[in-house]
């Protein structure tokens, strides 16, 4: 048995010298977790128009572009703003993310049937639960005669994720842990115009400073893999192989959104927009040590007289592109209802690493708006606006043992006091929920 150990050693460095290139699906090394598409793939990155009005109906805003958050959603709409505007929005996010642990994966597919009866089989289905609260997003609003200027703030994503998987193989007394974290924070700083060609047609075009700033840890480590305790006793020393790999990095782009928008009638209007991704490249670094008895002490994380071997490993990735449609119909003064396509070159992510390939999704979403007139006395009425909408969210992890794919559904209400307009929504799915507030005062 105590060759169990010697392989799970031989895993480790060979985890390290042989080129990291094949899927998951069994046999071979590894992926290196600092492969884009696998680091980046199950991020929950968010293409929805960022504020509480657009999310409470679904996400469908390309058709509609009322408010500041045209900038993101469809630059465009920005000529219908006829006031100067501040805006900033909340978001309260809850995540329930689930991934693969790759170095997980790769012992519990290779080692497993000779472990089986000698060592627990490791899991390699990992679920990140954390909860992040920022500012999603922060606007002024410029409107001139027949065209607008806007600057905003906007955070694509913030997330944050930590696991661990402990296993031990008892009769031997060889521990392994896999630990993986991630913290992933996308910014953008726009520069939004727009102006109307016509009385029914106008174009908008965002320009976005984009940074993106990403600190990772994969980590494979196995203790007293050789088993000298057996031959030497309880003896206090250090017998540790250790592989991690490490993102700690920021990287900018600048990148931009156009968008049509045309409302020929008033009824029904209708959009377009692109949105560029963007593509970034985060420093990083693997690292292999191998901490020998007798010759080396950890001490506060690190091994002192042992082997060490680093290499620079830095990560390209590219954020998905957008072609996105909409159709805006208002049947009454009161009645608001939308529909968004949204096409997500997710592709962008797959670079071939995981165990199914990364395909270009299409979302559907759908959204309504109904508005109630609270009439008050000695002044005009006061809009209540009550909002829910869905959305369609295919699988696109990147990895076959999980099924991503899921419906989003949302609820929200807004009032408009004077110059002030308060929305409210919120955002229920299986792998995130969340609330977002938005607080609008027009000159």
């Amino acid at each position: 048995m105590r060759c169990m150990s010697w392989l799970i050693g031989g895993l480790l460095v060979g985890c390290f010298f042989v080129s990291p290139a094949i899927a998951q699906d069994g046999g071979g090394p590894p992926r290196d977790p600092n492969e884009g598409d696998i680091l980046f793939a199950g991020i929950p990155f968010n293409f929805l128009p960022p504020g509480a009005r657009a999310l409470a109906m679904g996400g469908t805003f390309i058709a509609i572009a009322d408010d500041a958050t045209a900038a993101e959603a469809n630059p465009a709409g920005l000529t219908i703003l006829s006031r100067p505007e501040v805006s900033v929005h909340y978001r309260s996010s809850s995540f329930q993310v689930e991934g693969v642990d790759l170095f997980a994966a790769f012992i519990n597919d290779n080692y497993g049937d000779f472990a089986r009866g000698f060592q627990p089989l490791i899991d390699p289905i990992i679920t990140f639960e954390e909860d992040v609260n920022d500012i999603a997003f922060a606007s002024y609003v410029h409107p001139f005669d027949r065209w607008t200027l806007s600057i905003s703030y906007q955070q694509a994503v913030n997330f944050r994720g930590r696991s661990e998987i402990n296993t031990t193989q008892p009769e031997l007394v060889d521990f392994i842990r896999t630990r993986r974290q991630v913290d992933a924070l996308v910014e953008y700083f726009a520069l939004s115009g727009a102006a109307e060609l016509t009385d029914w047609l106008s174009l908008g075009v965002s320009v976005r400073f984009s940074q993106a700033d990403f600190q990772t840890l994969d980590e494979l480590r196995s203790d007293f893999p050789r088993d000298f305790e057996l031959d030497f006793g309880n003896l206090n020393f250090d017998d540790v192989l250790l592989l991690r790999s490490t993102l700690d990095g920021t990287d900018d782009d600048v990148t931009f959104n156009v968008g049509l928008l045309f409302n020929p009638n008033g009824t029904v209007s209708g959009g377009l927009v692109y949105k560029q991704g963007g593509s970034f490249v985060i420093d990083g670094m693997t690292t292999f040590v191998d901490c020998l008895p007798f010759e080396c002490n950890e001490s506060d994380g690190r091994f002192l007289g042992a082997f060490v071997f680093e290499e620079e490993s830095d990560t390209a990735f590219e954020l998905p592109d957008l072609i996105g449609g909409g159709l805006a119909w208002r049947p009454t003064d009161q009645v608001i209802v939308a529909l968004d396509l949204n096409y997500l070159f997710y592709s962008n992510l797959d670079n071939g690493g995981g165990s199914e390939p990364i395909d270009d999704e299409l979302e559907i979403h759908l959204g309504a708006e109904y508005t109630i007139f609270l009439e008050r006395s000695g002044g005009d009425p006061v809009p209540i606006f009550l909002r829910a909408g869905a959305w369609t969210d295919p699988d696109h992890d990147g990895f076959r043992q999980i099924d991503s794919e899921q419906t989003h559904f949302t609820l929200g209400a807004g009032i408009v006091l004077g110059g002030l307009q308060i929305d409210a929504a919120g955002h229920f799915s299986d792998l995130v929920d969340e609330f977002l507030v938005s607080l609008v005062y027009r000159f």
